[in-house]
């Protein structure tokens, strides 16, 4: 089965910590939650009554495209759970608490029936857990093991995986928090 990891940057530099079975309870419950509520903004044409639009079938990158465009009226905690989600998203380590807030409400407003996986409280709890820790500068999410981990650059050469850093690197992005 799939899993996700929470990514922390100790001192900069990428180190997996704690892993959540089922990768769906991460990233795709913030974007099947909110494709469901803002379906009629991300699918305008779609007949009423219809079946759901499912992400699997490109919903969900209908849904980044009217994010990115500023279209969707999202509140401020779907704001940075959904920046959160992308690709080479990070958030401050001295920002994660309000991170782990719109983690929790989000979960609380739009999840979960006991049919859907859902690891954001979980993931919320571990944040607050670690951002104590003066060495921890910045957490992200290695959204599902499917896919490579992007928080680690593979030598081709060597055949061996480091660790990103954000010190060094360049691809990597901070959240706009809202408190």
């Amino acid at each position: 089965m799939s899993y996700s990891q929470l990514v922390v940057f100790r001192d900069g530099i990428a180190e997996c910590d704690e892993e959540y079975r089922n990768s769906h309870g991460t990233v795709t419950v913030i974007w099947d939650a909110l494709l469901q509520k803002y379906e009629h903004l991300v699918c305008p044409d779609k007949p009423f009554m219809s079946p759901p639009t499912c992400g699997i079938l490109g919903g969900w990158e209908k849904l980044w495209s009217v994010h990115a465009e500023g279209k969707l009226p999202l509140r401020p905690w779907e704001e940075m759970a959904l920046q959160w989600s992308y690709d080479n998203a990070l958030v401050h380590a001295c920002d994660a608490h309000h991170l782990a807030r719109a983690l929790e409400r989000f979960e609380d407003a739009h999840v979960v029936t006991a049919r859907r996986v859902c690891h954001l409280s979980a993931i919320a709890k571990r944040m607050r857990e670690l951002s104590d820790d003066e060495a921890v500068t910045a957490f992200g999410i290695h959204a599902t093991s499917v896919c490579e981990n992007p928080w680690f650059d593979h030598d081709s050469e060597t055949g061996e995986s480091a660790p990103y850093s954000t010190k060094s690197g360049t691809r990597h992005h901070f959240i706009t928090v809202v408190s």
